[in-house]
């Protein structure tokens, strides 16, 4: 499949789906796209374009960096997931969760739908948090741009667009979040 014809069944332009294969600059009419690639497509715009998505069917993931990329084995060519404003969000159980999942990074944390259940385990979340929204020398100066793109890569969007402001999202995420990994 062409790169156009798979900007035309997704809905998208060419330029925004070459984007998010990491493949700018190349011309839409000869670029084949691999079926892994198709999926990764198809796997991101149905993601994106689903706000009412149960959680269960999917996995969000958060990086440390704000931009991340992971490398992924795509058939022929090596390819790498993308991470946006610190967030994948994938299919549960789809190939590319498992290729993030298996990676075993520290750099990466999966983002379970259940608050901590521990105190001393809430603490370190929420001072890992807030340390991620708030990083100056107080602690509770004003929220960071990058701060606040953290928030919403933890969040779904219907939750980020019900908090008023970065401490009720963290408030939030304290109530309904933890990560798989350790802190």
């Amino acid at each position: 499949m062409q790169l156009y014809e798979l900007a035309k069944e997704v809905d998208l332009t060419s330029a925004e789906v070459a984007k998010l294969l990491g493949r700018e600059g190349q011309s839409a009419h000869v670029t084949t796209v691999t079926e892994d690639d198709q999926e990764i497509v198809r796997a991101t715009v149905k993601a994106d374009a689903k706000p009412d998505i149960e959680a269960s069917e999917v996995v969000r993931f958060v990086s440390a960096k704000q931009s991340h990329m992971v490398p992924f084995d795509g058939g022929r060519t090596k390819q790498y997931l993308r991470f946006e404003n610190f967030s994948f969000v994938a299919e549960r159980g789809s190939k590319q969760a498992k290729a993030i999942a298996e990676l075993g990074s520290s750099e990466i944390k999966t983002v379970k739908d259940e608050p901590y259940e521990d105190e001393d385990e809430r603490a370190r979340f929420d001072k890992y948090i807030r340390g991620r929204c708030y990083p100056g020398l107080s602690g509770q100066e004003f929220a960071m741009n990058a701060g606040m793109h953290f928030l919403q890569a933890v969040l779904s969007p219907e939750e980020m667009s019900s908090a008023s402001s970065p401490g009720a999202a963290i408030q939030r995420i304290l109530a309904t979040k933890s990560f798989e990994e350790m802190i």
